[in-house]
């Protein structure tokens, strides 16, 4: 019985959302829905394939576990969707008739942790907006070994796989390099400034945006200020600081901050406050820490002449943690500029963020380069293009108001 009235419940639902088409995409933000399922039984892979297979639509959706990293059933779960009419006339097909493409996902999945998913929508949602038929698969090379990262690509090319996305760690990518590289190959979350071989394949593109370019761009706004900079104890948070100090003479103070440091950080404010009554200050840590550390600095007797970030702080947490006064001088460097809005909005409704999260965005505008060939140029969703390798991006300074980070020029 319960399962009857959850299927109701959801047709009434969907079918209202199939009905409701939107072909003008509204400017604001995305509403958030959720689907609540009120069965306490768990259904399993094999369950789920059950579902579908049998045409049980509305409890496929209902008991799909949005956290799986399974392909085939995010893959069965956009199409459903789309056959629902939610994704209908969005996008046109956009490639060269006949085009199938073929693309495989290598990625350490335990070691890139929430990636694992994500980037498993993103490249969904870009390669079903494309529409055309297309073969999608992960594979799943258990941790960045070199002789497991060489075994998992052999297996890809001898698949026969076009084009392959790698999702890795800067020490994954070190290991990565030395293998042949036979097939058309993007790494997302690299920059060709962290390889350190001198020796890179050719069919190798680099994703990572440039933080020492993001940090040169807000030096420029520092000017001839004295600089504070808080940095946080991860990798991204040390590389930041030491890129800091390479491009800078004018640390006063800098300092590694954890967590309980970012919580009582108004009990350092009488000691650093000299170093930081009108002056710069550097967040080098996540959105958690900096919002913490921002808002309490409104206590501070002495106030800063500004406060920069990187890309590590373009995110919409930030304006919930730090009221809009207190980042009022606030600048953060950004990279992500979608032109596409129904692509925004696909992957939104898959579970890929576009809007904030840098990697997402570069993992579709690696899928867009790798499949290029296929693609009318006037028919691109992106204007990144690839120079020596590296895709390029260009860094914007955003300021943030009320709700939304916006541009300034």
């Amino acid at each position: 019985m319960k399962a009857f009235y959850l299927a109701l419940i959801l047709c009434i639902a969907f079918v209202s959302n199939a009905l409701a088409k939107s072909y003008i995409i509204s400017p604001l933000p995305l509403p958030q829905q959720e689907v609540l399922n009120v069965s306490t039984d768990k259904c399993s892979n094999s369950c789920l394939l059950d579902f579908f297979t049998q045409g049980q639509v509305f409890s496929f959706i209902a008991f799909f576990d949005t956290h799986t990293d399974n392909v085939e059933l995010r893959a069965k779960l956009a199409a459903v969707l789309n056959d629902m009419g939610i994704f209908e006339q969005m996008l046109p097909s956009t490639l060269q008739s006949g085009a199938n493409i073929k693309l495989a996902l290598l990625m350490p999945k335990k070691i890139i942790g929430r990636y694992s998913a994500s980037s498993i929508d993103t490249i969904l949602a870009y390669l079903m907006a494309r529409g055309n038929d297309f073969v999608f698969e992960i594979f799943d090379t258990g941790d960045e070994s070199g002789a497991n990262l060489n075994k998992t690509y052999k297996k890809i090319a001898a698949a026969h796989y076009d084009f392959v996305v790698a999702i890795l760690t800067p020490n994954g990518a070190q290991e990565f390099v030395k293998l042949d590289i036979s097939l058309p190959t993007y790494l997302p979350t690299i920059n060709k400034k962290q390889i350190l071989s001198h020796s890179i394949p050719q069919n190798l593109i680099f994703g990572g945006i440039d933080y020492e370019a993001q940090i040169e761009l807000l030096l420029s706004l520092a000017g001839n200020k004295d600089i504070v900079a808080y940095n946080d104890s991860s990798y991204l948070g040390r590389s930041l600081g030491e890129m800091l100090r390479k491009k800078t003479n004018r640390i006063v103070l800098e300092e590694v901050i954890d967590s309980q440091s970012a919580t009582t950080f108004a009990q350092k404010l009488a000691s650093h406050e000299p170093k930081i009554a009108d002056n710069v200050i550097f967040f080098n840590t996540p959105v958690i820490k900096t919002g913490l550390m921002a808002s309490q600095l409104a206590l501070s007797k002495k106030s800063p002449d500004k406060l920069l970030s990187t890309q590590i702080n373009f995110n919409p947490a930030l304006l919930l943690l730090i009221q809009k006064d207190d980042r009022k001088n606030l600048f953060i460097t950004n990279v992500i500029n979608n032109k596409n809005a129904h692509l925004v909005e696909y992957a939104s409704l898959l579970g890929g963020d576009l809007r904030y999260d840098w990697v997402n965005y570069s993992t579709a505008i690696g899928v867009e380069q790798l499949i290029s060939a296929y693609i009318s140029q006037n028919k691109r969703f992106f204007d990144e293009r690839v120079k020596d390798s590296q895709i390029e991006y260009v860094n914007r300074i955003y300021k943030s108001n009320a709700k939304n980070f916006y541009e300034q020029r």
